[in-house]
């Protein structure tokens, strides 16, 4: 199963929904084979900003909170494939 790391799809940055994302990959027989990384900056758990996310931003305070996410997606991976 592939996952994205998107508000809409799954709210990867709140550390209560991973064991959650794990027991349900567990309970239906899924193993997850893509974590894809976020693209944009989501502002609502409704739809993404369509603002990218870039770690080649101009701007530094932008490519920092771009790595941050990133950082948070490997560890979700890392969560995710350690169950």
């Amino acid at each position: 199963m592939e996952i994205f790391c998107s508000r809409s799809h799954f709210e990867y940055s709140m550390k209560s929904e991973i064991p959650v994302m794990a027991d349900a990959l567990e309970a239906h027989h899924l193993q997850l084979v893509s974590l894809h990384a976020p693209t944009s900056r989501d502002h609502s758990a409704m739809r993404e900003s369509g603002i990218p996310l870039s770690v080649c931003e101009v701007e530094r305070v932008r490519r920092v909170e771009a790595m941050d996410e990133l950082k948070r997606a490997i560890d979700v991976a890392d969560d995710l494939a350690l169950r």
